[in-house]
């Protein structure tokens, strides 16, 4: 039996992130960061992306609550950066 390093879930985040909802048939498996990227301050949306993300890949259920966040920076003139940050783990998600 193996052991889920931390570099196998960064890769798991990373193929979740690089999936889009819909790319596999018949299954609702991916992300919906375009919708985040074009309303980052939604009601709600952070939270059901970091949700969705849990739902599609399982080994985060076993992380304390509050290990898993969205924050945007500010990128002068006008721009948004959103960071998904997973146990002290940052990517981009624009």
């Amino acid at each position: 039996m193996s052991t889920i390093t931390a570099a196998d879930v960064q890769d798991m985040i990373g193929h979740w992130l690089s999936t889009p909802i819909g790319s596999y048939l018949g299954s609702d498996y991916g992300n919906n960061a375009d919708e985040l990227i074009a309303n980052p301050h939604s009601m709600g949306l952070a939270d059901s992306f970091i949700k969705k993300l849990i739902n599609d890949v399982p080994v985060l259920q076993t992380l304390p609550k509050g290990t898993i966040n969205i924050f945007g920076i500010s990128v002068p003139p006008d721009k948004m950066r959103i960071i998904l940050e997973v146990a002290g783990s940052e990517f981009t998600i624009n």
